[in-house]
């Protein structure tokens, strides 16, 4: 039978182990046997008192004692490792839409550790270790996927990291991994930054359970009112059983056989708020015919019904699958889409040994599949169970407890405002800002950024690239004086500094960069040998660079300083060079200036403000190698009123015009600013 052993789940589930931690001293079976027992009642213990108001999503946190080393064990830990675990504590819980109930059960596995110092943790998820993708930017560079599993562990409510000791030894067993911190507890804890990382994602426990939830007026049948007062965590399977109906769930809604709306009260319903908003956004057109008496949708009693409607469907549901349950009745899981599921994963490990369908060694390897099921979905599914449980207090429900339930609902607290739920554009922008946003090192004023806007985007344009694209670091801003150290690190320092996180993952190393250079240097001679063009890179960087750190010359207009057509002329000869050809060029520019000054376009640029300390003189000095045949007044005469462009606000506002009609989609500038380091925000337009 224990090839038909295959963990029962889906992918929304979190897996956690308590180990014990091992002693020196000798300790028979019977008596590790009751030490684990006794933590294990200790620990649901505290979990019953951390959680006594927390309403789980769809499975509770859980606790069972392993001892004996099976295979399924084995199976259910790994399925390619065959390493025979330790006796621990273990449990699994489904979260469903709700990832808050994985990461309050991070919340509860520190407080047990906390308070039982001999208990070890180890918690994963279909993804792994998740823990490490919460500090992803903060863990050490010998860190990646490939070598962290089974590395992660929380010891006295810190989060402990097995260190890598050799490249070339990867993997790490639990047993081994929990002898290091164990006798190492200093070595193996994780840094501060990647202890405040998960501490940050769990702050406000425990008072944020409170701030988790929403109270709602509902108009219930009183025997759903009856068992939501009793049990009030009831609510999250109903509301999970009325968003996911199917059509036979649908005909037990339009009888309500179990819950008439005849006999209905005004209650006071506490759920999550993930629970909430699943249900309010439900569609729901409820049947005349069964006895549902709606007001019009603009009465303000209408929100009430329509939710008591749903919620009492959610009941509905949960009490026709009872029927499933009751022993001696066989069970047909001909619809069963998790019996389905389940089969598929053992055809595909090959349990039915490539027996034909329908064959009797088919069938009888099939019965044993689906014994194994019908025992274990409780486990990790609670509908069946709950179902029962429900059936089970309304069999017991009397007349007078449902009377004097009718009397207690006078006086109900209020509702909660719904304004959570409204969440605009820039909300939702700020959040991602706040998760996946730059750092706050990173990030300036409005004012600040106006003002070193160009230097910005030039320091980036001045960075190195390859044909992989530019160099997107966190670290491009900032100056390299820092990389001299680093080469005096030992290799063993270097080791541990060799995965490059957050933004730097797609980054080339510097084996990378050489074997680049190593072939585009060959590339390029092969290219000037078969071609007659010549192209020498350095000159033509040379010159797009001068052409990017142009700027118009400052306005001092005195007789001993060149004028604005010196500058012209000495820029040029940096590119052109020759005397005629300097002289040619300013005087175009010269020319050029005269026809723009009186167009429109070029009175849509920025001007500079006037300095009041410089007085601008009428008096100008012009270079008599220029050629213009104009009248003395066409040569800037009236300079008194000429006005220079502001190069970097203009600049700034047309990258600013762009990215607001991006619309917050890709687009040119976004994509400049963004790895440049420039956050504009939300507020652009100012």
């Amino acid at each position: 039978m224990d090839s038909a052993v295959t963990t029962v789940r889906y992918e929304d589930y979190v897996e956690y182990f308590l180990f014990v931690r091992s002693d020196d001293s000798e300790e028979d079976a019977e008596e590790l046997v009751k030490r684990i027992n006794h933590l294990n009642t200790k620990a649901l213990e505290l979990v019953d008192r951390l959680s006594e108001e927390y309403i789980w999503h769809k499975d509770r946190f859980n606790l069972i004692p392993r001892f004996c080393p099976s295979a399924e064990l084995r199976q259910s830990f790994s399925d390619t490792s065959d390493e025979v675990l330790p006796p621990h504590l273990y449990g699994v819980t489904h979260y469903g839409d709700n990832i808050e109930d994985e990461w309050f059960i991070v919340y509860l596995l520190k407080e047990i550790t906390k308070e039982y110092p001999e208990l070890i943790a180890r918690v994963i998820d279909s993804d792994g270790e998740f823990l490490l993708i919460e500090a992803a930017e903060c863990l050490p560079n010998w860190a990646n996927p490939d070598n962290c599993d089974q590395r992660v562990y929380i010891c006295n409510g810190d989060v402990h990291i097995i260190p890598l000791v050799s490249a070339n030894r990867k993997s790490i067993t639990v047993s081994q991994a929990l002898e290091q911190i164990t006798k190492f507890p200093t070595a193996t804890i994780a840094t501060q930054e990647v202890n405040s990382a998960i501490s940050l994602r769990l702050h406000g426990y425990p008072d944020k359970i409170k701030e988790n939830l929403h109270c709602c007026h509902a108009y219930l049948p009183v025997g759903v009112a009856y068992l939501l007062k009793h049990q009030p965590s009831l609510i999250a399977p109903a509301v999970l059983a009325f968003c996911h109906r199917d059509m036979l769930d649908i005909k037990a809604c339009q009888t309500m056989k179990n819950f008439p709306p005849k006999d209905r009260v005004m209650c006071s319903v506490t759920m999550t708020k993930c629970l909430y908003a699943m249900l309010i956004k439900q569609k729901c057109v409820p049947e005349k015919r069964t006895g549902w008496d709606l007001v019009e949708p603009s009465d303000s009693r209408y929100k009430a019904q329509i939710t008591g409607i749903r919620i009492a469907c959610g009941f509905e549901i949960l009490v026709s699958q009872a029927k499933s349950t009751v022993k001696n009745t066989p069970v047909d899981l001909t619809y069963d889409k998790r019996w389905h599921h389940y089969k598929s994963s053992l055809a595909d490990k090959g349990y039915f040994k490539n027996l034909y369908e329908g064959s009797n060694g088919y069938k009888l390897l099939e019965d044993q599949a689906k014994q194994y099921y019908l025992s274990n979905v409780d486990e990790y599914l609670s509908s069946p169970s709950i179902s029962q449980r429900i059936k089970n207090i309304l069999d017991g429900v009397t007349e007078q407890e449902l009377t004097q339930l009718k009397s207690s609902t006078l006086d109900l607290k209020p509702a909660d405002d719904e304004k959570w739920l409204d969440v605009s554009p820039s909300d939702l922008d700020r959040i991602l800002e706040q998760k996946f946003g730059l750092k706050n090192s990173e990030q300036s004023s409005a004012s600040d950024f106006a003002s070193s806007f160009t230097d910005k985007i030039r320091s980036f344009l001045n960075q190195a690239s390859d044909i992989n694209g530019a160099d997107f670091s966190k670290n491009h801003l900032s100056d390299d004086s820092n990389d001299s150290d680093d080469e005096d690190k030992p290799d063993d320092d270097k080791l541990s500094n060799l995965l490059v996180c957050g933004l730097d993952v797609m980054r080339p190393t510097d084996d990378d960069k050489d074997a680049i250079a190593v072939r585009y240097k060959k590339k390029k001679k092969k290219i000037n040998e078969k071609s007659s063009v010549n192209f020498e890179p350095e000159k033509y960087e040379a010159a797009l660079k001068s052409i990017l750190d142009f700027k118009i010359p400052e306005d001092n207009w005195d007789e001993s300083n060149s004028s604005d057509m010196d500058s012209y002329g000495s820029d040029c000869d940096d590119i052109m060079p020759g005397s005629q050809a300097g002289s040619s060029f300013s005087s175009y520019m010269a020319q050029m200036d005269k026809e723009l000054a009186s167009t429109s376009l070029g009175s849509s640029f920025v001007k500079k403000p006037k300095s009041d300390n410089s007085k601008l003189k009428k008096s100008v000095r012009i270079d008599p190698t220029a050629q213009c045949q104009d009248s003395e007044e066409d040569n800037f005469s009236d300079v008194e009123d000429f006005e220079p462009v502001d190069i970097d606000v203009n600049a700034f506002q047309h990258i600013l015009k762009s990215y607001k009609e991006q619309l917050g989609l890709p687009g040119p500038a976004g994509n400049l600013l963004g790895p440049a380091g420039l956050n504009l925000g939300q507020d652009s337009s100012k």
